[in-house]
């Protein structure tokens, strides 16, 4: 399933982390918006996938977004974007 970040326009990323179900997914390049993940293999469960961002002023923008492994429908793209917002 392909995974898109959704950023600000004028936000210009430093790091981007993506944890799944609290372990390090993988840790991407700046410039990347959209990142692979695979949930076959997982038993039938709710999986929640964090993106921690941080930008080149030093801020820190999270988002989260959760899937059920067991739910058979197919997922729009506007559900496999993740925004991404200020942490308060």
């Amino acid at each position: 399933m392909m995974i898109h970040f959704a950023v600000r326009r004028g936000t210009t990323l430093r790091s981007l982390e993506v944890t799944m179900t609290g372990q390090k997914l993988r840790r991407l390049r700046p410039g990347t918006r959209r990142t692979m993940a695979n949930l076959r293999g997982y038993a039938p469960a709710t999986v929640t996938v964090n993106v921690t961002a941080r930008t080149t002023t030093g801020q820190t923008l999270t988002g989260k977004r959760t899937y059920r492994t067991c739910d058979p429908r197919t997922l729009s793209p506007k559900l496999r974007t993740v925004a991404l917002q200020a942490r308060a």
